[in-house]
């Protein structure tokens, strides 16, 4: 009796104050819940979290198997609060945790297990994914492992190799290469660097050069004609002017001509030739005894007379003997003689003495034995071969013949003597007369009249010489012409004229800088249409006054007291005006520029000089300023771009001032500013002075960092666009509960969730979620059931 009177007594509470019943949550292996308080008595089924296992899905209809439990409009709130787990996070011990690891494209893990179920991000691993893969480190795993000894894996946290690097790199993240060593996998040496120096350890490269000899940017090669283990040796004459072997030094493309050995370093002397790999003798006899070329053994040039072949070793036919000098004699029928004897093997022609066939029989002579012999002293046969006469010829006649007058004789009898016949030879026998003219300085029909020196002949006549000779020797008699060629300065048929830029009767003046490259008059040596360009009429020898050098070209400088400079030097005998250095006077003085040299150069990098004429500084500007001149500062607050001193476009840590040259902070961005140049707002952060915290963007997104705005919506019960503020009705920390029954429809606080003006009727304030004891007792219920809400209260209580 009592019991059903509990269940109308629930029954009538339930209707009195306009709560239903809720569903329990999801009750693991399907058991039902506390009617009173909705709790899982054994734990939650998989995915599910909290006392009821709901996830703060509101329900409706709680089961009630016994009638000892009562259900309060208190309870029935609490059950509304509970909620689902978010993404990124999952149901650990009852609770909700964030997930522990990163998965694949950054998805959420299990909600239920915390693993990730399409598997791993990049470089991470483990149950959760929550560690790094071998061979990364860091808190973002985006760090690449150096050689470790043994292929160890490095510290996933430092990157630190724990037992030491492989050969060659650098403790502790053997990432490096160690000094003198590079290349890939740091095996390769470094070359011969200027001073010891170690090379760059990516590029093996020898940044401040190589020691001598050594071939750059490695170091590692001799240089070109050099070998040996410190490259100080000197190669050979290669072929082509190749490079030898840098271990051994030879040749592998053979030698230069004339050069022999594995090394090419043994040059063959005159008369040898190279021949397989040695100096050997010429074999043959060259033109005008040449030697053979060195490298052929051949006779670039012919061969001398008499010789022939490949290489000039054999007699040409018609010679013979060891020295080809032998000429053969009338063989019958113009055979060739024996290169050897000279012999005519078949025979001679007539007239001619067997073997050689060289001489003729007694009584002739000559190159056909056709000549008769001359007047042989005591009437002797003459040589048969050369007409001579043995033991000598009979008075005033000429050996070896006997068939001419002696020198300078004529006559029928050769009694009479010649005058100076030219060349010195004979004069006709018959007359006296010399055929081919006289010596130089002889004239006559006879050649007897002597012209003195500093004379020749002309027409028949001794006539002065017209020139000058050199070393001042006299003019050939015969032609008037200077045998040894014309003295210094001297030109023309006589040597009798200047060459072309001398002048005066000795031709010792030298012309001056004639306009158009002219040459000078040459008596007097003038410049007979003008100078060149600032040269001085007539002579145009010396520059006009304020020009000076080779070609009176270069203008004199600023000379103190606007003196002329030296014509030939340039040099201002007095020194320079203010501003302007010696010698010339022609450049500013350091640091100065400018027509007149006062202006003060600007601020060039690295304490240059600036250009004279422009001011500008080739080489930039120190730190911090700028333009051309290098002449504009650049304040704190501004940094350099391009020509122009810019704003600053972030905030610096401590309001420091950007780096005048990047425009960086250099020690890192003020609270809440990121980026390149700390110009923009951290995730998180938003408006002008990033001091605006985000709201609550749906996903956990970051909020828009102009006004702070959650481009893609709030999370549930937030209110757009800055989801900072809860919807109307909703109040506490993450709005997840509903207001009470305020007063005139008024909102409760979205904090507290207290109604300002009140409740309505029969509601019990501060938050209106309860109805007060005189609801239930107007219902008109039996004692018992008073009684039970009266219970109910106690318990609430």
């Amino acid at each position: 009796m009592f019991a059903d009177s509990v269940k109308q007594c629930i029954v009538l509470l339930i209707v009195a104050i306009g709560i239903s019943c809720l569903d329990c949550g999801h009750c693991k292996d399907g058991k039902p819940c506390s009617i009173v308080t909705g709790n899982c008595r054994n734990g939650c089924e998989v995915g599910w979290y909290g006392k009821q296992c709901n996830n703060g899905i509101l329900q409706i209809n709680y089961k009630m198997p016994a009638p000892e439990y009562v259900l309060t409009p208190l309870v029935i709130q609490h059950i509304c609060d509970d909620v689902q787990c978010s993404n990124g996070t999952y149901v650990l011990n009852g609770k909700c945790v964030r997930c522990q690891g990163v998965c694949q494209d950054h998805a959420p893990c299990n909600k239920s297990t915390g693993k990730c179920d399409n598997g791993c991000g990049d470089h991470w691993t483990g149950k959760f994914c929550e560690e790094c893969a071998d061979g990364f480190y860091n808190k973002n795993c985006s760090g690449t492992c150096g050689f470790c000894r043994n292929d160890e894996v490095c510290n996933k946290v430092t990157g630190y190799c724990i037992n030491g690097c492989k050969s060659n790199y650098k403790d502790p993240f053997c990432q490096d290469c160690l000094p003198r060593f590079f290349g890939e996998n740091c095996q390769q040496i470094c070359g011969n660097c200027k001073a010891g120096l170690a090379c760059n350890t990516a590029s093996g490269i020898c940044s401040d050069g190589c020691q001598d000899n050594w071939k750059p940017p490695y170091c590692s090669e001799c240089e070109p004609q050099k070998y040996g283990p410190d490259c100080t040796l000197d190669c050979g004459h290669c072929e082509h002017g190749t490079s030898c072997s840098k271990d051994t030094g030879d040749c592998p493309g053979g030698c230069e001509e004339g050069w022999a050995g594995e090394r090419c370093d043994i040059q063959c002397i005159n008369g040898t030739y190279v021949s397989h790999g040695k100096c050997v003798k010429c074999q043959g006899v060259c033109k005008d005894h040449a030697p053979c070329n060195i490298s052929t053994g051949r006779c670039d040039d012919g061969c001398s007379d008499h010789w022939t072949g490949i290489f000039c070793e054999e007699c040409v036919d018609g010679f013979y003997n060891k020295n080809c000098s032998g000429i053969c004699g009338f063989c019958v029928n113009d055979e060739v003689c024996e290169k050897v004897s000279g012999h005519c093997l078949n025979g001679c022609k007539t007239d001619f003495k067997e073997p050689m066939c060289q001489d003729c029989i007694s009584g002739f002579f000559g190159e056909n034995c056709q000549h008769k012999c001359g007047k042989c002293k005591a009437e002797e046969a003459c040589n048969t071969t050369s007409g001579v006469c043995p033991n000598g010829c009979q008075d005033h006649w000429v050996l070896p013949n006997c068939t001419a007058c002696e020198p300078h004789k004529y006559g029928p009898e050769c009694t009479l003597d010649c005058g100076h016949c030219k060349q010195g030879r004979s004069c006709s026998i018959a007359t006296g007369a010399c055929p081919d003219g006289c010596e130089g300085g002889w004239t006559g029909e006879r050649c007897d009249t002597e012209c003195k020196d500093g004379t020749y002949v002309l027409q028949g006549k001794c006539v002065k010489c017209q020139g000058v000779c050199m070393n001042n020797a006299p003019c050939n008699k015969s032609t008037g012409k200077c045998d040894n060629g014309c003295s210094d300065h001297w030109t023309g048929k006589f040597c009798e004229e200047c060459v072309d830029g001398f002048y005066n009767i000795n031709c010792s003046g030298i012309c001056g800088s004639c306009v158009n490259g002219e040459v000078c008059e040459k008596h007097e040596g003038h410049c007979l249409n003008g100078c060149k360009t600032n040269y001085r009429e007539p002579l145009c020898q010396d520059c006009v006054s304020g020009f000076y050098g080779d070609s009176c070209q270069n203008k004199c400088g600023k000379c103190k007291a606007r003196a002329a400079c030296n014509t030939t030097s340039g040099v201002c005998p007095n020194g320079c005006q203010d501003h302007w250095i010696l010698p010339n006077c022609t450049k500013c003085e350091p640091y100065k520029y400018g027509p007149d040299c006062a202006t003060q150069c600007g601020h060039c990098k690295g304490g240059g000089s600036c250009s004279m004429d422009t001011g500008n500084c080739p080489g930039g500007c120190t730190y911090g300023w700028i333009g051309e001149r290098c002449d504009i500062f650049c304040s704190n607050g501004t940094y350099v771009s391009g020509q122009s001193c810019v704003k600053c476009q972030g905030m610096c840590k401590d309001s420091a001032p950007c780096n005048k040259s990047t425009g960086k902070c250099d020690d890192g961005c003020s609270l809440h500013w990121t980026g390149t140049y700390c110009e923009e707002c951290a995730d998180g952060y938003f408006n002008k002075d990033c001091s605006g915290t985000c709201g609550n963007c749906v996903n956990g997104e970051v909020c828009e960092k102009n006004e702070g705005r959650c481009l893609n919506g709030c999370m549930t019960n937030y209110q757009q666009p800055l989801c900072k503020d809860c919807i109307p009705g909703f109040y506490a920390e993450r709005c997840e509960k509903k207001c009470g029954n305020c007063k005139s429809g008024v909102l409760c606080d979205s904090t507290t969730g207290r109604c300002p003006d009140g409740c309505l009727d029969h509601w019990v304030p501060p938050y209106c979620t309860a109805q007060t004891s005189s609801s239930i007792l107007n219902l008109g219920c039996p004692l018992s059931w008073i009684l039970c809400y009266l219970f109910i209260q106690l318990i609430l209580i």
